[in-house]
């Protein structure tokens, strides 16, 4: 699970909401007391409750955070239905979510439309347990992470696709969200091709398929028939590696021993997963750092790989690419251009998405 915090009344308070990459709005528990009236709002085609008041988030150069810009009529939907956000681990204990989805009511949107600007926004998930990543509104760069490296310099672009229907259910039938949609034309391990039916790959006219990204799925699911190619082409590839497989533990199915892999500055040495995307030679490589995740109990000391059978999760796209493979990777959401920049892990760039500069600074 992911949060994002931001400054909500006047006087502001740092609030702590779910992060949620696909869901249509933004919403506060009913009797929460971050916000301060109530009006009628049109959240698509329904019109219901909701709590208008002060939102406010850091300015920023690229460098570091600067003072707090207030939108003063941000418009949060109202629930007290605690299944809103069953399915998304610890997310009880949090007063609300934040809606990042392709829609006019979403937190992007809205910040975008008071400045009167197109929508867009970056993400940067960090890998530590410690130490938070970054978001960014209204801003298409410079990105600066220390030691002083600008990540919008290696975005690479991919279309961002519009599927058939933009109701999809993920984890729970009442979260309906508007997810950002990519186009996987197929994948490929230590650059060999998997083999997958391209139907499966695509939209149907239902909206059946195709490929989305969220950020309350904790790992990649991948339907049944490519998460076999993918564990099959995996083993194999590993094999070559000398790599010796253990007793998996659950969700996993592929787990090795610690000793038995050699760890690098991008993560553990085991074979590349490619996403092959539209565009000219475009790639999201998933090298370990974000294909395997690390298990420590009283069974075993080892690295899973980090993806998972549709069969367990509800989803009624091909490929879901969850939290752990977008982690250390900044992506740019450009929905006014309908693309997605990515760079790929940033730790192959000698930086992490922990390391942007926090400390306020007067901007000139």
């Amino acid at each position: 699970m992911y949060t994002i915090s931001v400054y909500l009344n006047n006087p502001s308070e740092t609030t702590n909401l779910v992060l949620d990459l696909g869901a249509t709005y933004s919403w506060l528990h009913c009797n929460s007391t971050t916000y301060n009236r109530t009006v009628a709002h049109r959240f698509g085609s329904v019109v219901t409750a909701a709590s208008a008041g002060t939102l406010a988030l850091h300015a920023t150069d690229g460098r570091s955070a600067g003072n707090l810009i207030s939108l003063p009529e941000f418009i949060f939907s109202c629930s007290s239905n605690p299944a809103l956000l069953k399915g998304i681990h610890n997310a009880i204990k949090f007063p609300g979510l934040a809606g990042l989805g392709r829609s006019n009511s979403s937190l992007p949107a809205q910040l975008s439309f008071a400045a009167h600007r197109p929508v867009v926004f970056a993400l940067c998930l960090s890998g530590s347990p410690s130490a938070p990543g970054v978001a960014f509104f209204n801003f298409r760069g410079p990105y600066h992470f220390l030691p002083q490296i600008d990540l919008a310099k290696s975005l690479i672009y991919t279309p961002l696709l519009s599927s058939p229907s933009k109701r999809h259910t993920l984890s729970n039938p009442l979260h309906r969200t508007d997810e950002y949609s990519i186009g996987v034309k197929s994948i490929q391990v230590n650059g060999k091709s998997i083999g997958i039916d391209q139907k499966i790959l695509s939209f149907n006219h239902n909206g059946v398929g195709g490929t989305i990204i969220s950020t309350v799925t904790p790992y990649t699911i991948l339907k049944k028939s490519i998460y076999k190619k993918l564990i099959e082409a995996f083993l194999r590839e590993s094999a070559a590696l000398n790599l010796t497989v253990t007793k998996p533990v659950k969700p996993f199915s592929v787990c090795y021993l610690v000793d038995n892999i050699v760890e690098t500055q991008v993560g553990p040495t085991v074979p590349r997963i490619d996403l092959v995307l539209d565009g000219h030679d475009v790639k999201w490589s998933i090298l370990g750092s974000n294909s395997m995740v690390r298990i420590v109990n009283d069974d075993l000391d080892g690295w899973c790989l980090g993806f998972v059978r549709s069969a367990k999760f509800k989803s009624t796209a091909a490929i879901v690419i969850g939290g752990h493979q977008i982690q250390d990777n900044l992506l740019q959401f450009d929905v006014g251009n309908n693309r997605l920049g990515f760079t790929n892990t940033v730790l192959a760039k000698n930086t992490m998405c922990a390391n942007f500069n926090f400390t306020n600074h007067q901007m000139k």
